[in-house]
């Protein structure tokens, strides 16, 4: 049997709205892009010397490494790379003990910050405190602004919160010699939730902004016995901000017992939807899938051999994973 080879999806995110007649098991569905900016450590990117009034100097020099991440300073947790470069500037030279984490390992250095020759004291270091990247908002629950995107998990790494927007396609990008297609989508205005879970089926926070609940569906969610082979659609946007709905076809359904991804396979049948993007691209992971009226899963994969071919996960498991049970 050949091989698959699968990608995962970061997908998009949109708005709908709030309606005091939501019960039991119903969410509101979405499809919109989203925007989406992690808080990660603060980690070295790379290293550059020095200028100095009459020399070039790399403090860093066999002490930093590219990917370590700084977590403290002389003992002071590390918390972003602000309160970081702040402490290098305010050292005025003197000898500093960093804490390090390389490679899953905790290592202590202690290196000297230069001055430059803007009389500013560094160490020469490149260095980043987030992730940012582009998704697809699944549904919300209505009562508690809770949402859910994405349907995996957006970067391996610890994450200490985050922020989501609303977000705007500017370009499609489409598949080619086993590359996955793509949304390529601007951050717009400013931030309408927060992030606080990063997890394997995906990333999930609260909603904050209203105004992006307009234009959603109010639906029930299926479980996961309920969903069958054959026709099914998803909402996904790949027009500025404008969600629409595509057919698809249900090929296989899995019965799992565990918060797996990968319980739903698909065939985008909507030619429209060949069209305009040559099938499942990145940035439609998280988009909704709807079956006989109900929420049954968000797309998680795009097959990289033939992209009309798609995975989902079980919405059932993502509503559980915000802390939910579906009703009997």
């Amino acid at each position: 049997m050949k091989k698959l080879f699968l990608f995962i999806l970061m997908s998009f995110i949109f708005a709908f709205a709030v309606s005091a007649n939501a019960s039991g098991n119903q969410v509101y569905v979405s499809g919109a892009n989203l925007g989406i900016k992690l808080k990660t450590d603060v980690e070295v990117l790379g290293t550059f010397g020095i200028e100095t009034h009459d020399r070039i100097e790399t403090p860093w020099k066999d002490l930093i490494m590219e990917h370590d991440k700084i977590k403290s300073v002389n003992e002071t947790s590390i918390t972003g790379a602000n309160q970081f470069i702040n402490l290098i500037e305010k050292s005025n030279g003197k000898n500093l003990n960093l804490e390090i984490e390389r490679y899953g390992k905790s290592v202590n250095v202690d290196v000297s910050p230069v001055k430059n020759k803007l009389s500013k004291y560094s160490l020469g270091l490149y260095i980043k405190d987030y992730e940012m990247g582009v998704g697809t908002l699944s549904f919300v629950e209505a009562k508690t602004m809770k949402y859910a995107s994405l349907g995996h998990k957006m970067i391996d790494k610890e994450i200490y919160g985050g922020e989501v927007y609303r977000a705007k396609v500017k370009e499609i990008i489409y598949p080619r010699d086993n590359l996955a297609g793509a949304k390529k989508a601007d951050f717009v205005g400013n931030p309408v939730g927060n992030v606080n879970l990063n997890q394997d089926n995906g990333v999930y926070g609260v909603l904050t902004d209203n105004n992006i609940l307009k234009s959603s569906t109010l639906m029930s969610i299926a479980r996961q016995n309920e969903v069958k082979k054959g026709a099914a659609s998803i909402y996904t946007c790949l027009e500025d901000m404008k969600v629409e709905s595509y057919d698809i076809e249900i090929t296989e359904t899995k019965t799992q017992t565990n918060n797996e991804i990968k319980g739903l396979k698909f065939k985008v049948t909507d030619e429209m939807l060949l069209n305009r993007s040559g099938g499942i691209i990145q940035g439609m992971s998280g988009s909704p899938i709807i079956q006989n009226g109900k929420l049954i899963g968000v797309v998680t994969h795009v097959v990289l051999k033939d992209a009309s071919f798609g995975y989902a996960c079980y919405a059932e498991f993502m509503y559980n994973s915000m802390g939910f049970s579906l009703n009997n």
